[in-house]
């Protein structure tokens, strides 16, 4: 850092009082100051995102860095590919958090007084797993906590809401082959339960004018499989020309696909 000739830093590792942090970018300012940049996937500013670089900027300025600013970068959903590489400058979106970050702090102060106390105890402590585990992240101590369940575990199935999960609970009911007919599902979620139930794959009427559609989008035609197989496309970063990283829904563009020989 004492280097005035390096105009960034990525993945810089700072520690204070047991707290470890890595810092996506810190890109030097005048005057030995430093702008922080977290950079993110998603298309917007989510409520944990101000607690990651809030904890970031706790951290650095304890540790002799002084920060002129700390900000969030994250995809510009209205980026479009027009060329053959991507432009940084237009497919990521700037967020100034620095007065949010500084309005954190005395909380900060105090959850990391807790964390630490909770650290300090001689054993986990006794909570039930559930949603909080993976929500906004997954916990670091997950599989410790939720050993491995079977492959048709009702938890398998896509978005299934944790009141849905309380009915099976409550039914006795924990294969996804032992899921009732007449038990309240949406429809993809169904789709799946019938495919496990009776072992037979699910194929959209609307496959191959994806695949159209796909082609003429691209201006080539890609090299899918074409035979039994299931693949995924998910892509933050738009790879094909005239596309964007989001769906009309505003979603990040991921499709899920069974492919067939036939057709």
């Amino acid at each position: 850092m004492s280097n005035s000739e390096v105009p960034a830093i990525f993945e810089a590792a700072f520690a204070h009082e047991g707290v470890i942090v890595k810092v996506d970018i810190l890109q030097r300012r005048n005057d030995n100051h430093w702008r922080l940049i977290e950079v993110k996937s998603t298309a917007d500013l989510k409520e944990h995102h101000l607690e990651d670089v809030a904890i970031q900027s706790y951290v650095l300025s304890r540790s002799g860095v002084t920060l002129a600013s700390v900000w969030l970068a994250h995809v510009n959903r209205a980026y479009v590919l027009a060329g053959e590489t991507v432009d940084p400058r237009q497919f990521f979106l700037f967020r100034n958090l620095t007065r949010r970050v500084q309005q954190l702090q005395p909380a900060l102060t105090f959850q990391l007084r807790s964390q630490f106390r909770v650290l300090a105890m001689p054993k986990a402590p006794d909570l039930p797993t559930g949603p909080h585990c993976t929500n906004p992240v997954t916990c670091e101590f997950f599989d410790h906590c939720n050993p491995p369940l079977p492959n048709d575990h009702v938890g398998y199935l896509p978005r299934l809401h944790a009141s849905a999960m309380e009915q099976l609970e409550e039914m006795g009911v924990e294969s996804i082959r032992d899921i009732p007919d007449d038990f309240e599902l949406s429809e993809f979620q169904r789709r799946v339960c019938d495919a496990m139930q009776t072992g037979q794959p699910w194929f959209s009427a609307d496959l191959k004018g994806e695949f159209e559609s796909l082609n003429a989008v691209t201006d080539r035609k890609p090299a899918f499989p074409t035979s039994g197989s299931r693949t995924e496309i998910f892509l933050p970063e738009p790879v094909y020309r005239k596309t964007n990283s989001f769906n009309s829904k505003g979603n990040a563009l991921h499709r899920s696909i069974i492919f067939c020989a036939s057709g």
